[in-house]
């Protein structure tokens, strides 16, 4: 049988044209029997495509022209397999090619699709992790492994990976044929390229694990270390703080101790300046304390019993301690001291009275220090007075009698020295101040009168108080200021008023006071104020039995207190000493018949001394910052008419009842003649309005 007819080289060069010439038409084409898709950027064959677009398209029982296409293509194919053999059977032959078609499509296909292009990118990638493992172990840890040394022969083979095996599945894809060793060789490279991948990056994975796990050992090494210093560091914080903290408690103790011991012997100190009690002095405070004993607690004791034995002890409260009292006291003692609450009671009464005579004691030392304390003052302001090695002298002596005392009545002995060399210099501070007050009064009124015939006069009594500043002798202080004061009061201050010789009370009944809102204590005060001054005195006996009975019916008006509420008055001065303290004077005025305003008194804080000897607190009688009175000092003025209260201050003396004639703490140490004329009165501030 023929397989072709006389046309059969035409046909077969025709054919063979087409399918050599025309690939790339039957790449591209869109087939009906597409069993993968087309390969994107390549110029690999689909076999199958050719079979389904060709063969498949072919009827072979049709018989005649479809029949010789067949054969023609069949003969066609044997040339393109380079297959002189292939079976000319329609289903071998189809299934065969189809099969080795498919297979070949599928091989390029998943390739090309897959990763494995990028194999070498991907170890080249996971050796430089490698490196840095193993710089990280070199640099930063100076450690060295033989992992590390393998890193070059992996670099090469990796160089060697990335070239031949690509090449050589390139060179079999590019292979125009069709058969099933081909099929194989591919699929061998393609395996040899996944089992190369597999087998570098395990080498890599390898050795990156060794040294990773010899880096993560260092790094566990040196933290356990550094935990280990740290726990280590702590501890001998600890035991340094432990140890501290118990060298300090030691010390505070010791201290603690030491204070203890220190108050006790300063205590037993004070309490041996105090006489030793005699046996019958003993015996009397046991009764006295045992007698108020009872009457806190009635039930304690059987009272007829306590009655009985309490008898046979009168001799001891007679100031008598025979041998039978000694007998009868050692009884009531065994009978008492079975009482819990008595013995306790005897205990703390024992125990005040100790605390009492300590506190005595305390109280003359810190007086004692008070008056040190006020002549070093003095000693800093008045370096060069001639009264320093006086004040130097106490303030030895004071010293010393703190520690040398032998006695209690001793340091009360030295409080007194000390209390005459305050009153002296408290007394010369007084004077000086009043001198220098009265040298600006008289400068003052030269200021405006300077021509006047007044002025040699003057000069000499400014000169007599500058030499008695300096001086600083109490009576030629006293002197001088009384000469001033008298001139000041006869030749500047002299009332224009006539004082007449008409009866006193007379003349004040018809006095008109325009400020009919005074307190009543007030007017009464003022009146007699008016009759004291109007009263002609014709020496100094006269004068002062004025004063006598000035200041007598004055207390009488004030009572005892001395306490006045919300009198009126005129602001005179408003000040403050150096110390910030407020110091204040306000005169009290009024209108005579003629309706002229005429000063009365004056009352002021100026000057005052009070110290109470039992405590050794001093009240100077001036306003404490921080007070409501302070406060209220701010809004008022020189000049301004205002409502005060308070209390006059009256002499220790008259409120104790030793004097019945030196009744009021007088601002002046002046004539009579000033102080009936212009009185001052010193006063202790508790409201201003």
């Amino acid at each position: 049988m023929k397989l072709f007819n006389k046309n059969h080289k035409f046909f077969l060069y025709f054919f063979t044209f087409i399918f050599f010439f025309t690939s790339t038409t039957f790449v591209n084409a869109n087939f009906r029997y597409i069993s993968f898709p087309a390969i994107g950027n390549s110029n690999y064959i689909s076999f199958n495509k050719i079979f389904n677009d060709h063969v498949m398209g072919v009827c072979p029982g049709c018989g005649g022209q479809y029949l010789e296409h067949y054969n023609e293509i069949v003969a066609a194919l044997r040339h393109l397999t380079k297959n002189k053999k292939l079976k000319v059977r329609w289903d071998d032959t189809y299934e065969n090619l189809r099969k080795m078609s498919n297979s070949r499509t599928t091989l390029i296909y998943n390739y090309l699709k897959s990763n494995r292009s990028n194999y070498p990118k991907t170890l080249t990638k996971k050796l430089n992790q490698l490196k840095s493992s193993c710089k990280t172990l070199n640099e930063k840890h100076s450690k060295k492994n033989k992992a590390c040394n393998e890193i070059q022969n992996i670099a090469n083979e990796i160089i060697d990976y990335s070239n031949t095996p690509y090449d050589e599945v390139k060179r079999l894809f590019d292979l125009k044929e069709l058969s099933l060793d081909l099929n194989s060789k591919i699929n061998k490279q393609i395996n040899y390229i996944d089992k190369t991948f597999d087998t570098l990056e395990g080498k890599i994975y390898k050795n990156k694990r060794i040294i990773d796990s010899e880096i993560a050992n260092i790094l566990k090494i040196k933290e356990e270390k550094r935990i280990a210093e740290e726990q280590r560091i702590a501890e001998e914080k600890r035991i340094a703080k432990e140890k501290k903290d118990k060298e300090a408690k030691r010390i505070a103790e010791e201290k603690r101790i030491a204070e203890e011991k220190r108050i006790a012997l300063e205590n037993r100190k004070k309490l041996s300046l105090f006489t030793v009690e005699t046996d019958l002095t003993k015996a009397q405070d046991y009764l006295k304390n045992l007698e108020k004993f009872i009457e806190e607690n009635p039930n304690s004791f059987d009272i007829l019993t306590m009655a009985k034995m309490l008898n046979k002890l009168r001799p001891i409260y007679e100031g008598k301690l025979t041998e039978e009292e000694y007998n009868n006291l050692e009884s009531l003692m065994e009978y008492t001291n079975k009482s819990p609450k008595f013995v306790s009671f005897i205990k703390t009464t024992n125990k005040n009275k100790q605390t009492v005579n300590i506190k005595k004691v305390d109280d003359e030392i810190q007086l004692i220090n008070n008056y040190v304390s006020f002549f070093n003052s003095y000693l800093k302001g008045n370096i060069k007075s001639i009264h320093a090695p006086r004040i130097i002298d106490r303030i030895e002596k004071s010293q010393n009698i703190i520690d040398e005392a032998t006695k209690f009545s001793q340091l009360k002995e030295e409080n007194k020295l000390n209390k005459d060399l305050d009153d002296f210099l408290k007394t010369i501070q007084k004077e000086i101040k009043s001198a220098n007050l009265n040298i600006k009064k008289f400068t003052d009124y030269l200021k405006k009168n300077i021509s006047s015939e007044l002025t040699p006069s003057i000069l000499i009594e400014v000169e007599k108080l500058e030499k008695a500043i300096l001086s600083e002798i109490g009576f030629k202080l006293i002197n001088a200021n009384h000469s001033a004061n008298n001139f000041i009061l006869e030749k500047i201050e002299k009332p224009k008023e006539e004082i007449t010789t008409t009866n006193a009370e007379t003349n004040t009944n018809t006095t008109e006071y325009k400020s009919s809102n005074l307190p009543e204590k007030q007017i009464k005060f003022i009146e007699t104020i008016k009759i004291a001054k109007s009263k002609k005195a014709r020496d100094d006996f006269e004068k002062g039995t004025i004063l006598v009975e000035r200041d007598k019916r004055l207390s009488e008006i004030l009572g005892t207190s001395g306490l006045v509420e919300n009198w009126i008055g005129v602001v005179e001065r408003r000040g403050t000493d150096s110390h910030g303290k407020g110091e204040l004077t306000i005169k009290i005025t009024s209108k005579n018949n003629n309706g002229k305003i005429k000063e009365d008194f004056n009352v002021t804080n100026l000057n005052i001394m009070i110290i109470n000897f039992y405590t050794g607190d001093v009240n100077d009688g001036l306003i404490e910052p921080d007070t409501n009175v302070y406060e209220q000092m701010k809004t008022i003025r020189k000049g301004d008419k205002v409502k005060f209260s308070g209390n006059f201050v009256y002499k220790e003396d008259y409120l104790k009842g030793k004097s019945k004639t030196d009744i009021f703490h007088s601002v002046q140490m002046w004539s009579k003649t000033v102080q009936l004329k212009l009185p001052i009165f010193g006063f202790i501030f508790t409201k201003l309005n």
